[in-house]
């Protein structure tokens, strides 16, 4: 083989061993980008249970009349839960309970009107 031959094949090799490198590269970034953007959504929806286990826990004390209607408003303060916490708030006058989920940085709140009984 000539000297010319030998540097035509080693140009198409690196070549080709640089579009593998980009494709592998580029196929990195984008698992890495599903992977947190699925973790995101896991947050969120934990987030969101941990909302509704709020509300369960206010109307559990409703019912079981654990709480004492003193004023207009009652809180229940940030209780942790699986991997995060939740915060409940309970306004009599209006017959509304909010509840806050929080799980890695991600909030969601929820509100339940309730007939008074």
């Amino acid at each position: 083989m000539s000297g010319k031959r030998r540097g035509a094949v080693l140009f198409g090799v690196l070549i080709v061993v640089l579009t593998i490198s980009l494709i592998g590269a580029s196929l990195i970034a984008l698992l890495s980008s599903l992977a947190l953007s699925n973790q995101y959504e896991v947050n969120r929806t934990k987030a969101l249970y941990l909302a509704e286990a709020g509300i369960s826990h206010a109307i559990y004390m409703l019912k079981s009349q654990a709480i004492m209607i003193t004023g207009q408003e009652y809180f229940i303060p940030s209780t942790p839960f699986g991997d995060g916490t939740y915060d409940v708030k309970l306004d009599y006058n209006q017959s509304l309970i909010s509840a806050t989920g929080r799980v890695g940085g991600i909030k969601r709140t929820i509100q339940l009107k309730y007939s008074p009984f």
